[in-house]
């Protein structure tokens, strides 16, 4: 496994001093990112092969956040390479807990043709890269969250315009950004999250609208991050269980 170490400082935390999930998704982007710079296969070279990855899917697992000011480490290994797909997971041990798992995660990535904007095989050089390692123990969901089917039963929580502080390298809204924006319209509640399982479907850009619909469970929260076309065509589905 690739590991970085790190600390939980003022910056990454919510209100309630545990480290934010903004930025516990930041730190899984950053780990990958770090780890194909190390191996150089990192932005300049997917730049220059006119390339870039995307995530298809979240499902983070929230064993124990960390607080602020411990000392963590986060750590990424490929699991699987498999045609149009590729499995990744993560994870955060806090060292100020004696290296207990905090956060564990598997995510589904897809390489991306930026000239044709369309899905590629992947292949060498980008498929022989990375040792395949064993997945961490986890109970997976699938990886696409049913839609909203009855919008009778759904709330319509509000428009948000897609702004620049969203965009990545990528010139699309952030993985990351779509679930800060879901937890944003989150119901006030004492619970705390337990795990966090989003699906990407389409990319958002600077000036699109993201129509924000709720559905609510008895142990979950789904939020739709949706087009403002009478078919409501997804950016992002998040669903936060408790």
């Amino acid at each position: 496994m690739f590991t970085f170490d790190s600390k939980v400082l003022y910056s990454k935390i919510s209100p309630n001093e545990k480290l934010s999930i903004k930025a516990l998704v930041d730190y899984f982007q950053d780990c990958s990112t770090l780890q194909s710079e190390t191996l150089e296969k990192g932005l300049k070279f997917l730049q220059d092969n006119h390339r870039a990855w995307l995530l298809s899917s979240w499902q983070i697992d929230i064993v124990d956040m960390p607080d602020y000011n411990d000392d963590i480490t986060i750590g990424t290994q490929v699991s699987n390479i498999n045609g149009l797909l590729s499995n990744r997971y993560f994870a955060i041990y806090n060292r100020s807990k004696g290296g207990k798992l905090a956060v564990k995660a598997d995510s589904v990535w897809f390489l991306l043709n930026t000239d044709t904007r369309m899905p590629m095989k992947i292949e060498p050089p980008f498929s022989d890269i990375y040792e395949i390692c064993p997945p961490l123990e986890m109970e997976l969901l699938p990886r696409k969250i049913r839609p909203i089917k009855n919008f009778s039963e759904a709330s319509f929580l509000g428009v948000l315009p897609v702004n620049p502080s969203m965009i990545d390298t990528n010139g699309h809204m952030n993985n990351a950004q779509y679930i800060a924006v879901a937890e944003a319209y989150l119901p006030a509640t004492d619970k705390d999250i337990k795990r966090i399982h989003a699906y990407y479907a389409n990319s958002a850009v600077k000036g699109d609208e993201l129509n924000i619909y709720s559905v609510i469970d008895n142990d979950s929260v789904k939020i739709g991050l949706l087009d403002s076309s009478e078919k409501h065509a997804p950016y992002a589905y998040v669903q936060f269980y408790y």
